[in-house]
């Protein structure tokens, strides 16, 4: 099965070892997944995560970071002070804390504890995203579709802010984060 074209491998490939042709790819209706979120996951340009890359196979930091890793709780308070200070709207939404379980405080978390994953990251993708968008073959980071929910209030999303937060914002926090932004996207994210 190709990595590019999974869905339409299975497919085929359930049609082909059907000894009795009982199955039909048109029976297929839809594929259900489920996942955790917020849970990034570093990608290179071609949306495939840094972690199967050979120079990073032995490296956790280049995998998902799961929603339950609390690791990045210094750089979640620093998100709300700094938020508090000059974007209080930002945090109007989340219910007041930019909780050490979301998108960039692990993104920034990385950035502290691996450079090496964060600047090899062409950009980061959440696991809610990243599975649909591999199994209807996107290899553009950028033709992803998003959530709303892990895009809203995990990665601070709001159209009538302008989509993520805003360069000034990103560059209080760090410059790398700013410098990532326009790597990750643009358009309004689509509920599902």
């Amino acid at each position: 099965m190709a990595w590019k074209q999974p869905s339409r491998g299975a497919l085929s490939e359930a049609e082909r070892n059907d000894k009795d042709q009982k199955f039909s790819r048109h029976q297929v209706v839809g594929i259900g997944v489920d996942s955790t979120g917020s849970s990034p996951i570093p990608i290179d340009s071609d949306n495939f995560p840094l972690a199967l890359k050979p120079e990073f196979s032995d490296n956790p930091n280049a995998q998902c970071w799961l929603w339950k890793d609390h690791t990045s709780i210094t750089e979640a308070e620093s998100i709300t002070r700094i938020a508090r200070e000059i974007r209080p709207h930002y945090l109007d939404r989340i219910g007041g804390t930019y909780s050490s379980e979301w998108f960039w405080a692990k993104l920034w978390h990385c950035l502290h504890v691996d450079p090496e994953v964060f600047h090899a990251a062409h950009s980061w993708v959440e696991l809610c995203d990243f599975i649909p968008a591999v199994l209807a073959g996107v290899t553009a980071p950028e033709n992803v579709i998003r959530g709303v929910c892990a895009a809203g209030h995990k990665a601070l999303y709001a159209a009538d802010w302008g989509g993520l937060p805003d360069e000034e914002f990103l560059t209080a926090l760090d410059p790398a984060l700013a410098a990532l932004r326009p790597r990750l996207y643009e358009k309004s994210p689509r509920r599902r």
